[in-house]
């Protein structure tokens, strides 16, 4: 039996909730300067501003990309933090299998991400052991749609209908850094 999906109430966890204001925030975040140097001209990012490095450069991407929608913008802001909070806490473990506890949604949560990591930002490690980066895609997403209907966050919905674009982002975005 399907379960009916309330996105009006799922939209009210969200500090952002419609188009018009994830556009404007995208705006801002594209007048952003994406690099910043100190005074000896030495290139560098302070750790509490590398969100917003990353959220500069996926932003850039989803309009270079032609992806402007609510749903990835929003899939944009969270893999920011994603991949900033990467640079600080790494995983305790690299194997999808390891966060396949189906009514723990912080683990579920974690289990995604790591996936959208391996996806995102180290493909190469996908095809370790004999896996295939096309299973950390199908587990990321599925991981993320349990989160979703653990919860009833609607980042989990969207990162899971959008795991395989906003992978592709996050590689482009990184490829430059």
């Amino acid at each position: 039996m399907a379960k009916i999906v309330s996105f009006e109430a799922a939209r009210k966890n969200l500090e952002i909730g419609n188009l018009n204001d994830l556009l404007k925030r995208a705006s801002l975040i594209k007048g952003k300067a994406a690099i910043l140097r100190d005074e000896s001209g030495i290139v560098g990012v302070k750790e509490n501003q590398l969100k917003g490095v990353f959220e500069k450069r996926i932003t850039d991407e989803i309009f270079n990309q032609k992806l402007v929608a609510s749903d990835v913008l929003l899939c944009g802001i969270y893999i920011s933090g994603l991949l900033a909070n990467l640079a600080v806490n790494t995983p305790e473990s690299w194997w999808a299998i390891d966060y396949a506890a189906m009514d723990d949604s912080a683990v579920v949560k974690k289990g995604g991400d790591v996936c959208f990591v391996i996806c995102g930002v180290f493909p190469e490690r996908g095809n370790y052991r004999m896996m295939k980066i096309s299973y950390y895609h199908k587990m990321g997403a599925t991981f993320y749609r349990q989160f979703y209907e653990l919860t009833g966050k609607e980042i989990g919905y969207h990162m899971s209908r959008r795991f395989d674009a906003m992978a592709h982002v996050a590689q482009r975005c990184v490829g430059r850094i």
